[in-house]
């Protein structure tokens, strides 16, 4: 019996270390998810502003 409680905590704790493990990972890519978020809105404000650029330089063209 006292065998079985010892196989059982240790399967336990490598599970808890894997879990543990796996939640590092998450937050890991979930800050990368936020970096390239954050990159992404700064292309698209910088896209923004060079599409308004361009619409003004087109308005004096337009007849």
């Amino acid at each position: 019996m006292s065998n079985q409680v010892a196989t059982a905590t240790e399967e336990q704790a490598a599970v808890s270390e894997e879990i543990n493990r796996n939640i590092v990972r998450i937050e890991d890519m979930s800050n990368q998810i936020v970096d390239g978020v954050s990159e992404l809105s700064n292309s698209s404000d910088e896209l923004t502003l060079q599409a308004n650029a361009l619409n003004n330089m087109i308005q004096q063209f337009k007849i």
